[in-house]
């Protein structure tokens, strides 16, 4: 019998509707001991692109498991304000391995969010879902991020063709967009599957990127972000043990290594079309976001690494690593 069966998803109908993407007016308010967010860069500046921090005002939660300063995973759902989440940890002012403390007030927790799923629009907001299992959560956490990438690609559409872009870039943003969709529709029907519900994803109103921005953030979220995730996702259509998601992460995987292709010959075609210095700060960013990714820690549940095919720990790195290297090597050789 499936968790969804037995009752631990919402009582909403199947649907897609999630696939659309709200544009967010409002914050709902604050409990008193709420999450507060830090500013990323202040703290690391490599774990800025795959990392949020919060201050815990009444410091970690007194049901929460913590093991090396890694807390349980429902434990991170709660004070990272969110379950769309890779896994947390406590900062190292706040905990110590070695003499295994952690404060009873002003903690700070890193949340990492460093998975595989689609390029990420700007502006798009952290997600709450009704958290379950945490295979649920996890296919939950994918369907959000396959259903941001619709919006994603629709933005890079429209900027390429307001830049001047070749046509067989505009063709492949507007081709992605349905992938996306068919992406985001059959992992709903796994998060539900395992009892998840995915979120809607919500989006603030921003300004038309630059040039610059568009190639800063194809090469984050593409040529980083994007590759990673092409990896993952092929890693998972061939090791998963459910064959449901054996078979849906290996349709995906073809369609991700295309749109990760697209991104370097987007950012091929950009970077000859901005200055040196210009040039120089994209390419910064890209290794920035490269670094991240490979020094993330990657502990997920045991249930996602043998079901849902998810690479261990060292797997991870290995392909982080080389993704790493290839990249530097295909930056050194353009012309």
């Amino acid at each position: 019998m499936s968790l969804a069966a037995a009752g631990c998803s919402d009582d909403e109908p199947a649907r897609d509707a999630a696939i659309d993407v709200e544009t967010d007016q409002a914050e709902e308010p604050d409990p008193a001991c709420a999450s507060e967010a830090l500013d990323a860069a202040s703290l690391d500046d490599q774990s800025a692109d795959c990392a949020a921090f919060y201050r815990l005002p009444c410091g970690v939660p007194p049901t929460a498991v913590v093991d090396d300063c890694f807390p349980d995973l429902l434990s991170c759902a709660d004070m990272c304000n969110t379950h769309l989440i890779l896994y947390c940890v406590l900062a190292p002012s706040s905990c110590t391995v070695e003499a295994g403390s952690v404060p009873d007030a002003s903690t700070v927790v890193e949340c990492v969010s460093c998975t595989a799923g689609g390029r990420r629009p700007r502006g798009l907001r952290d997600a709450h879902v009704k958290r379950c299992s945490p295979l649920g959560d996890y296919f939950a956490t994918l369907a959000h991020l396959e259903s941001a990438s619709v919006r994603a690609f629709r933005d890079v559409e429209a900027s390429l063709v307001m830049f001047g872009a070749p046509s067989r870039l505009v063709r492949a943003a507007r081709r992605a967009q349905i992938d996306e969709r068919h992406h985001a529709r059959s992992v709903s029907r796994l998060a539900r599957r395992f009892g998840g519900a995915p979120p809607r994803p919500r989006v603030r109103v921003a300004r038309p990127p630059s040039l610059v921005d568009l190639l800063e953030d194809d090469a984050v979220e593409g040529c980083a972000k994007e590759t990673f995730g092409a990896l993952v996702t092929a890693w998972q259509g061939e090791r998963a043990s459910d064959w449901r998601v054996k078979r849906t992460m290996a349709r995906i995987a073809v369609d991700e290594i295309r749109h990760a292709a697209l991104a370097w010959e987007i950012l091929r075609w950009g970077l000859p079309r901005v200055s040196r210095r210009e040039q120089s700060r994209i390419l910064g960013k890209l290794d920035a976001a490269l670094a991240s990714i490979a020094a993330a820690t990657y502990r997920v549940d045991d249930a996602v690494q043998r079901v849902a095919g998810h690479p261990a720990p060292a797997d991870a790195h290995r392909l982080a690593r080389g993704l790493r290297f290839i990249a530097r090597r295909e930056v050194s050789c353009r012309p």
